[in-house]
Parts: C-alpha cells; sequence; structure tokens
C-alpha cells in the first residue's frame, strides 16, 4: 500500500508542476505496488539456514 501511495504522491506533484497523466499513468500508479508486492517473494534470493551455516565457515 505504501509504494502505491508514494506512487500516487508522485503523479499528483507532476500534476501540479504541469505535466500529464493519461490513463496508462493512472494504471501504472495504481498497480505497480501490488504487483512488486505479488513478484517479489518469486525472485527474492533468500538463503537458507543450512547453506548460512556452510558459508559462515567453522567456529
Amino acid at each position: 500500500m505504501s509504494y502505491t501511495l508514494i506512487e500516487l504522491t508522485v503523479l499528483g506533484v507532476g500534476r501540479l508542476l504541469g505535466g500529464s497523466a493519461g490513463v496508462g499513468t493512472v494504471l501504472y500508479a495504481l498497480m505497480i505496488g501490488p504487483v512488486t508486492q505479488f513478484f517479489l517473494p518469486r525472485f527474492a534470493y533468500r538463503r537458507t539456514a543450512e547453506h548460512a551455516v556452510d558459508a559462515a565457515g567453522p567456529p
């Protein structure tokens, strides 16, 4: 939700400064947050505890 809020704020400021906002711009501002939230866990790198211990080396 916060990413969408940031995008909408940027969109509003851009409009106040005289920029144009079409349908695609508004859709992007509304959808980038949910799309990022959906795809980020699928592409995020996670190290398992077992690999973390191996990488740390012997105690």
